[in-house]
């Protein structure tokens, strides 16, 4: 499960201001941040995660959150402002289960990799969709997780949602205030562009009736597994709160539960804490894009469970994630941040209401900080450079923080308060990885 939306500032007409995705995966699977210098490639063929594809001469640097066994990225931006993120959803179409197709995880950094705007993005889409196809597994422990995707992409200036269904698709510019996709498709007839003969193949195949109005979303959803996901609900939450198309707004937005504890919350919260087989997910990793005078900076969790994260900002052109000794998670237990993230989280959410109350208020005043240092540096106009350095800063300010706050968690005794369907999913997931 997934969320990603787009959104204007309020009273502007011309530009987006916001691109915002909390990627929803199995529990241990770790996501690392990474930065990937553009320039000449030097190979005719790239291994995708699980097929090969030709290699373009040339890819653009790009910033990326990407589960670590995976090739692709869940989200991320390229060196033109231009991001993307997107959703798995579940059509009336099965898989060979095969792998001989493409991810959407493929997708995402295909397209950061090789195209400059949100257009040429759809065109790269359009052809990866009808050329390879889907039937890839996007599951970490799950190999039996297989799903279409949707995507949400946009460079600033214009933004476009891309949806499928096995090599069908359709996409349309996103031409209000704002926008949201999650684990359904959305797409009615008001589309822009689609694969060829769309309606007339639909029609063929009797999706659906022939004298009714063409909807891509009524023709190729599959309405129990779409029912479940509740996406509409979760769509609904982040279309009533995405008002002024601001940073902290978005912040707010990535960590909304629907009960005050997280572990006894259900699919239709927006910060996903996974407590059973029908809310298997965990927000693993949350990006926000913020264009500002065309230019875009990414903040980035690093780590699971937003509603208890610390945003760093990015620059594209910096060396930040590159130069620096970052320590990318691997899929045990280690030094990184996001693993010493998690058993901080997981310690936390044993007892949500005690020992999230220990760093609340420490948490949002290092976020304010951040935010605050940041802006300032920004109005200056200071370089690229200067930026980079404060990225590097903030990322050391906010992993100290993590070792700080999982001593005091560690060291508060309490009795153990979470939803009894949270524990007794996580204990295996628990076992598995040596949290206790």
């Amino acid at each position: 499960m997934c969320d990603t939306y787009v959104a204007k500032k309020a009273g502007a007409k011309d530009r987006f201001a916001i691109l915002a995705k909390n990627s929803d995966r199995e529990p241990n699977e770790p996501q690392a941040i990474v930065r990937l210098p553009g320039g000449a490639t030097h190979s005719t063929r790239l291994h995708c995660t699980y097929i090969d594809i030709p290699q373009v001469e040339h890819t653009h640097e790009v910033i990326l959150s990407k589960p670590t066994p995976m090739w692709g990225a869940e989200m991320g931006v390229n060196q033109h402002g231009l991001a993307i993120g997107n959703e798995a959803v579940f059509t009336r179409f099965g898989f060979k289960k095969t792998n001989d197709g493409l991810t959407g995880i493929d997708m995402n950094r295909l397209v950061l990799e090789r195209c400059a705007t949100a257009r040429q993005g759809v065109d790269l889409l359009a052809h990866l969709v009808a050329t390879y196809g889907q039937d890839a597994c996007g599951g970490y422990e799950n190999k039996s997780f297989y799903y279409h995707n949707s995507f949400l992409l946009s460079d600033g200036s214009e933004a476009w949602v891309f949806e499928t269904a096995d090599r069908y698709w359709a996409a349309r510019r996103v031409t209000s205030d704002r926008y949201a996709i999650s684990n359904g498709l959305t797409l009615e007839g008001g589309y822009d562009l689609a694969s060829d003969q769309l309606e007339e193949i639909v029609r063929r195949k009797k999706f659906i009736k022939k004298n009714e109005h063409f909807s891509f979303r009524k023709a190729f959803s599959d309405k129990l597994y779409t029912h479940f996901s509740k996406c509409q609900a979760r769509r609904g939450a982040i279309s009533g709160q995405a008002n002024t198309g601001q940073l902290e707004e978005a912040m707010g937005i990535l960590s909304l539960h629907t009960h005050d504890d997280p572990t006894h919350t259900d699919a239709a919260s927006i910060c996903m804490h996974g407590n059973s087989l029908i809310n298997p997910s965990v927000t693993t990793g949350s990006m926000i894009i913020e264009w500002e005078d065309r230019h875009a900076t990414c903040w980035l969790t690093g780590t699971s469970n937003p509603c208890m994260s610390v945003y760093v900002p990015y620059v594209l052109g910096g060396k930040a994630l590159m130069d620096e000794p970052v320590t990318l998670p691997g899929l045990q237990p280690d030094g990184s941040l996001w693993w010493e993230a998690e058993r901080l989280h997981r310690a936390i959410l044993s007892n949500y209401r005690d020992l999230f109350a220990l760093i609340r208020d420490d948490r949002k005043k290092l976020q304010k900080q951040i935010i605050s240092d940041y802006k300032a540096l920004r109005l200056q106009n200071c370089s690229a450079e200067l930026l980079d350095e404060f990225s590097i800063r903030a990322l050391k300010q906010v992993r100290d923080k993590v070792k700080e706050w999982q001593h005091l968690v560690l060291s508060t005794k309490v009795k153990q308060d979470s939803s009894w369907k949270y524990r007794l999913y996580m204990y295996g997931y628990n076992k598995r990885v040596g949290i206790t």
